[in-house]
């Protein structure tokens, strides 16, 4: 199985690979990373936090750009990247996350599932 994480958290990062230990595994905090790989592989399973180290967010009122809506608009707007993939959102940032979801709505249901709850899930 193959698994997109973006994380920025050094704790939360370390309990992704223990969640997904003997996965391929592609971790980053850095959106256009992340979408890079988006265009050049297929992705199983794909969680995205929503608030990162890098965010560049209220620089010019562009709530987008560093944070993972970047991703999630990127997601919305390519449909055939990764189509069969479960996508999560995990951050903890209620009001980013709903945004993400609104921008990836062509993908059917994507669900919030704080950082939390993943545990609860099965892959």
């Amino acid at each position: 199985m193959r698994v997109l994480i973006l994380e920025d958290d050094d704790t939360r990062v370390k309990k992704f690979k223990s969640l997904f230990y003997g996965h391929e595994v592609y971790i980053t905090h850095l959106p256009k990373l992340a979408n890079h790989w988006l265009d050049g592989m297929e992705f199983d399973i794909i969680t995205l936090d929503h608030d990162l180290a890098e965010e560049v967010q209220g620089l010019d009122n562009n709530f987008d750009v560093g944070t993972g809506l970047e991703v999630a608009k990127y997601i919305g707007e390519h449909p055939w990247l990764s189509p069969n993939a479960q996508i999560f959102i995990h951050s903890l940032n209620g009001g980013g996350a709903q945004r993400m979801i609104a921008a990836m709505k062509n993908r059917g249901e994507v669900p919030h599932v704080p950082f939390l709850w993943l545990k609860e899930i099965t892959f």
